[in-house]
């Protein structure tokens, strides 16, 4: 069933998302699917949390 996001993504060249810097859980799951951190960040001022961007 989790693959099916990336399936319908398949023709897509790039593929990017943010995820919260602070939810390993998260980051374990994209990199599994082949995303890698790009070191970029942002800080989600309304949350007190930061944000990674990882790309495929």
């Amino acid at each position: 069933m989790r693959d099916v996001g990336l399936e319908k993504l398949k023709n897509y060249s790039h593929k990017e998302l943010w995820v919260l810097k602070d939810n390993p859980r998260a980051i374990r799951f994209y990199e599994k699917y082949g995303f890698k951190k790009d070191g970029s960040e942002k800080d989600l001022k309304s949350l007190g949390a930061t944000e990674i961007q990882m790309i495929l």
